[in-house]
């Protein structure tokens, strides 16, 4: 278990880590929402993977680029209207790339229902996913909405932590393909850590800048052939100056290592 003081922590914070098949957890205002970013794209991702299962869709499947859905801080699809992507590309760019406009495209192609039927279904009751950035967007354009008080997608520890707990089930049960696994390490994986040998981490982390409203974190599953840890950690800020928000995101980085550290030491200490 982690010996990281967690009340320590000078900002505003909501956390839960569930260590083991046991559920031994420490948790910090797990209930509290905050604006958790990205974090919900490996939703997204998860429910786009069990569609493929379905036959709903293929990986090689083209979707076109619309015009109303490019978006900002897409770095892979973005300023490519006209253009088509495969659903593995589009998958990968939102987890690997947390690419906008992708996220766009699938949850498009998602609906709206599924993903709050995939939401009720897990008791994620304090989750609010988006079903159009655009439309969030357009909201603080045409004035009907102040960007402060612009929410991408509020959730909660808590509520990450049910998710991410179907998800290993789904892993155990032998349902996610080696694609699969491949597309949700993605993150993981592009952060360089080296793990050690038999532990496999899924997450996606979240960062919201505007104007004075400041949010970030991750969520995710770390695990090994018998066990697993199952992470949230998200802060807020409003800075009263530079100083301060100079001050929140290198302790939340450093909440974060610390928090990853203790998962994969305790798989470690279980004989991973």
């Amino acid at each position: 278990m982690s010996e990281f003081d967690y009340d320590s922590f000078p900002y505003e914070l909501g956390l839960k880590v569930e260590y083991g098949q046991e559920a031994n957890s420490v948790s910090v205002r797990e209930d509290k929402p905050f604006d958790v970013g990205s974090v919900y794209k490996t939703i997204v991702a998860t429910e786009i993977i069990e569609g493929i299962d379905l036959g709903d869709w293929a990986w090689s499947d083209q979707v076109p680029v619309l015009p109303e859905h490019d978006l900002p801080d897409s770095p892979i699809c973005g300023g490519k209207s006209g253009a088509t992507f495969s659903i593995e590309q589009l998958v990968g760019a939102m987890l690997g790339g947390s690419d906008n406009t992708a996220t766009e495209l699938l949850v498009s192609m998602l609906g709206q229902a599924r993903l709050k039927a995939r939401v009720d279904a897990l008791g994620m009751h304090n989750t609010n996913i988006p079903f159009s950035i655009r439309a969030k967007l357009d909201a603080v354009g045409k004035g009907t909405i102040m960007s402060t008080d612009l929410v991408i997608c509020e959730s909660t520890a808590a509520d990450m932590n049910l998710f991410y707990r179907f998800l290993y089930s789904r892993m155990k049960e032998g349902n996610l393909t080696p694609k699969a696994i491949e597309l949700l390490t993605l993150e993981d994986a592009q952060q360089g850590i080296a793990w050690p040998d038999g532990i496999t981490c899924f997450r996606k982390s979240g960062s919201v800048d505007l104007e004075s409203k400041f949010s970030g974190g991750v969520s995710g599953l770390l695990f090994s052939d018998s066990d697993r840890v199952l992470f949230s950690v998200f802060s807020c800020i409003t800075p009263s100056s530079v100083t301060e928000l100079e001050d929140w995101q290198p302790k939340l980085r450093a909440l974060i290592e610390q928090t990853l550290i203790s998962s994969a030491t305790y798989l470690s200490s279980q004989g991973a």
